[in-house]
C-alpha cells in the first residue's frame, strides 16, 4: 500500500524487485502444481524500507555499512492435496536464485486416523442397481500449508534491468 502513491527509494527498489521475483516464482510453482487454493501472501518490510521512513526530510542520511547478504522474508498460505504439496515444496527448495525455507506449518484436514472398531459402511445401491465402489480411506485429506520463506538480497543489489547490462 505504501507504494501506491509513490515509488520506493532508489536504495530499496532493487531489493524489493528481487523479493518480488522470488514471490512470483513461488506462486507460479503453486499454480503449475494445481494447488486447490492460494491464500494469504504477506511480507515483512525490509530494513532498507524502515531506514527510508526513519530518515528526516532535508537531512541527508549518514552512510551505513550494508551487509553483503540480507534475507527478505515472506509468507505464503495455500491449500493442496498431499501430492501437489510434495511436488510444489520440492520445486520451491530447488529454485534459483535460492529461496530459503524458514518455517513449514502443515495442518491435515483429517488429523485423526479412521476408527478400526467402527462398523464399515454398507455400500448403497447406485442408480443402475449395483453397489457403489468403496470409498478410499486415505488420500482425500487436504493440507493447509503455511510456508515462511526468504529470498536473498545483496547489499549492493541492482535492479534486474541494470544487472543484465
Amino acid at each position: 500500500d505504501a507504494y501506491q502513491s509513490q515509488p520506493p527509494s532508489e536504495a530499496a527498489a532493487p531489493k524489493l524487485a528481487l523479493q518480488l521475483q522470488s514471490i512470483q516464482k513461488v506462486i507460479s510453482i503453486l499454480v503449475d502444481e494445481r494447488v486447490q487454493a492460494i491464500g494469504h501472501i504477506s511480507r515483512d518490510p525490509l530494513a532498507v524500507e524502515s531506514a527510508q521512513s526513519a530518515e528526516k526530510p532535508g537531512k541527508p542520511a549518514a552512510p551505513k555499512a550494508v551487509p553483503n547478504f540480507v534475507l527478505a522474508p515472506f509468507n505464503v498460505n495455500f491449500t493442496a492435496d498431499q501430492g501437489a504439496f510434495h511436488r510444489a515444496f520440492n520445486r520451491i527448495i530447488d529454485l534459483q536464485p535460492v529461496v530459503f525455507v524458514r518455517l513449514v506449518g502443515v495442518a491435515n484436514s483429517a488429523p485423526e486416523a479412521p476408527s478400526k472398531v467402527a462398523a464399515p459402511e454398507v455400500p448403497q445401491p447406485g442408480p443402475d442397481g449395483e453397489g457403489t465402489a468403496n470409498k478410499p480411506v486415505f488420500g482425500r485429506e487436504v493440507l493447509s500449508v503455511n510456508l515462511g520463506l526468504a529470498s536473498i538480497t545483496t547489499g549492493n543489489a541492482q535492479a534486474p534491468d541494470k544487472a543484465q547490462k
